[in-house]
């Protein structure tokens, strides 16, 4: 689906489930502004078990599971909305993280992830809590660092923010954001 149409989708999709959740968003490829899109990807924070609920009522299918992320995912069609819809769930001290990993495509999470390395960072998962699987930014220690928003991964990085449309694997990046190997 076109961009234009995609973004009224999604937009209609937030309307219906904004309600239930703490924050929700758009990721991938609508918010990286292009065309042919296939599903409509959310990131969103829950409110309680409110979402579970709410979903159970809005879906004629749905996939619940966790990604290679870390987060659970729950994939679902919906009779008002013309494409598939992906709700990522994150929690509020790893908005900016995740959110910054579904906006980029391969070689822009790559490129984030060899300056978080070099910044003396990891990506990890809180074992601490298996039963909320989800990356944080860790420092050298192993303690959490919060990233509460995108632009705030990036401030700590002491990198320029990236606008999402800027971050196609087939359009050079700001030349101030590659890092030599």
């Amino acid at each position: 689906m076109e961009y234009q149409k995609a973004l009224q989708e999604a937009r209609f999709g937030i309307k219906i489930l904004e309600r239930h959740t703490q924050r929700l968003d758009l990721t991938g490829c609508i918010r990286r502004k292009e065309n042919n899109i296939e599903k409509i990807e959310l990131l969103s924070i829950k409110k309680g078990f409110v979402i579970d609920t709410a979903l159970n009522t809005l879906k004629k299918q749905k996939i619940i599971k966790i990604d290679k992320f870390g987060c659970h995912c729950v994939e679902f069609t919906h009779k008002f909305i013309a494409m598939p819809v992906k709700i990522t769930f994150c929690l509020v001290d790893n908005w900016g993280i995740i959110q910054m990993i579904l906006t980029g495509e391969d070689e822009f999470k790559k490129r984030m992830k060899r300056i978080i390395k070099h910044a003396e960072l990891t990506i990890g998962n809180d074992s601490a809590n298996p039963t909320q699987p989800t990356d944080y930014i860790r420092d050298m220690m192993g303690s959490i660092i919060p990233v509460k928003e995108e632009e705030q991964l990036f401030d700590l990085l002491g990198e320029k923010y990236v606008e999402p449309e800027n971050r196609l694997n087939r359009k050079p990046c700001d030349a101030n954001f590659v890092i030599e190997n």
